[in-house]
């Protein structure tokens, strides 16, 4: 019966210290941290191509709407210019110039 009673309580410390450095690393880990800051970090850089997007798709219903005769060359170069930032990375300023370009159309941005 001593034996039985050794046995199970040394397995007993065995999955207890197995469960507590388990719980141990997940939460101070300093890469858990690292997660979190670069997932704040994507989530921003997510909200850009968003708003990028929907500024291009923005622009593209005014073209084939009854605001069509507002659209003029340069307001089409502002659009072009602003998508090809977007692309290029600096999203914050394609934004702007997509928003100048729907502004000069005569319709607020951010109203599809």
């Amino acid at each position: 019966m001593s034996k039985r009673l050794i046995v199970g309580a040394a397995a007993a410390v065995l999955l207890l210290q197995t469960s507590v450095a388990a719980f141990a690393a997940s939460t101070a880990s300093p890469s858990s941290h690292d997660r979190r800051a670069g997932d704040y970090f994507t989530t921003v850089t997510d909200n850009d191509i968003r708003r990028c997007t929907m500024a291009d798709s923005e622009f593209h219903q005014v073209a084939r709407g009854p605001q069509r005769a507002a659209i003029t060359a340069d307001t089409k170069g502002l659009h072009q210019e602003g998508v090809a930032l977007c692309r290029g990375g600096a999203d914050l300023q394609g934004i702007a110039k997509q928003e100048l370009a729907l502004k000069q159309s005569g319709v607020t941005p951010g109203i599809f």
